[in-house]
């Protein structure tokens, strides 16, 4: 019993593991569209995008809405389970996870506000493939330094590795802010800029924000 009690959370993990190595996930670039295409090149970032309700939308359903169009575009993604800190897990890439975190904001005359945190994570094997690189070069500086003092430009790889790597969660999060405004256009929500708007005495977002 004390043996199953030990290999239980082990062979857990390791099926959760190695269904995320084996997801045969598209490209970033195979999701892109006019609209996020269209971003790219304006250099901003999409930590965070909040949409007006004025209809009584309430956040569950927003999110219900999100996770239709997911399974409808084949988007893999996890659900939390209620011991997680965000509502949901969506696996953009092999290299890339993003982990979306909603709040409602409560305003004047039963409007509101959904604040949406788009939080973007390496994927296992892109934190698998790093630092096994970082390993192998160490290992490899170590036994041959004497011999190539120029192996410790093998390092700056890392930084490129890790600079790409950082690309792909940006983009990430640029095509899951338009694909979260296209699940919001039916449910009546209107994007509002990142910067928490300021209100009006009618409970409206100020147009000049």
């Amino acid at each position: 019993m004390a043996l199953l009690y030990f290999l239980q959370p082990i062979v857990r993990a390791w099926a959760r593991y190695q269904g995320h190595l084996s997801l045969h996930q598209s490209p970033l670039s195979a999701k892109e569209n006019l609209d996020s295409l269209s971003l790219k090149s304006q250099g901003r970032r999409f930590d965070e995008v909040h949409f007006w309700d004025e209809h009584g939308t309430d956040r569950m359903t927003f999110l219900t809405a999100v996770l239709d169009q997911l399974e409808k575009r084949g988007w893999p993604n996890k659900a939390d389970a209620g011991w997680q800190e965000f509502d949901l897990e969506i696996f953009g890439s092999r290299w890339s996870r993003l982990q979306l975190t909603t709040v409602t904001e409560a305003h004047a005359l039963g409007k509101q506000l959904i604040r949406c945190r788009l939080r973007p994570r390496w994927s296992l094997l892109a934190r698998a493939s790093f630092w096994s690189t970082v390993g192998l070069e160490l290992l490899l500086i170590g036994f041959a330094w004497r011999a190539f003092p120029w192996l410790w430009t093998l390092l700056l790889s890392l930084l490129v590795f890790a600079w790409w790597l950082q690309r792909e969660q940006r983009d990430l999060q640029r095509l899951i802010a338009v694909f979260l405004e296209e699940t919001a256009k039916p449910l009546r929500l209107i994007p509002v800029p990142r910067v928490p708007p300021k209100t009006v005495a009618d409970g409206k977002p100020d147009d000049r924000v």
